[in-house]
């Protein structure tokens, strides 16, 4: 059983419920750039992707020689390719002192690119966050559809 003192120092981050989603709205930051994106949270994913627009936007670099794999999303197949680590930050909640409180963490992405045999960029495939992303990072994942309620909650 946790102490009162210990289920203050978890954090919730609220998410958002669309009709076919869920998904946490952060700010993504690299050394040049930031932009806030919205990652749709796939428990069926293990790892977690930056959509094409997204690493074009922030001007994220990669290796195509260091590229891991191929991964099929939205029916596309896509080269995996690794990126260095970027910061996310993620609003949880208000202090008692009605301050902002936010987390901030340093991951690992990986950012996708088209196969040749696609043919074009798809802009509309969303940035990604998996099971491997909240397992890394301490955080579970609560949800109660039918009162419209979820959040991640630090571990």
């Amino acid at each position: 059983m946790l102490t009162a003192r210990q289920r203050m120092l978890k954090l919730r981050v609220p998410l958002r419920i669309t009709r076919n989603h869920v998904v946490l709205h952060a700010v993504v930051s690299t050394r040049k750039r930031q932009q806030i994106v919205a990652f749709v949270i796939d428990t069926g994913s293990i790892d977690s992707y930056l959509s094409t627009s997204v690493t074009r936007n922030l001007d994220i670099p990669f290796n195509a020689s260091r590229r891991t794999h191929y991964v099929s999303l939205g029916g596309m197949r896509f080269n995996k390719m690794p990126s260095s680590s970027v910061q996310v930050y993620a609003w949880a909640g208000k202090t008692r002192m009605n301050r902002d409180r936010y987390i901030k963490r340093s991951i690992n992405l990986y950012g996708l690119r088209p196969t040749r045999r696609a043919g074009h960029d798809p802009v509309a495939l969303p940035s990604i966050l998996g099971l491997e992303f909240l397992r890394e990072q301490r955080l579970s994942l609560h949800m109660h559809l039918d009162e419209g309620i979820a959040y991640l909650e630090t571990q």
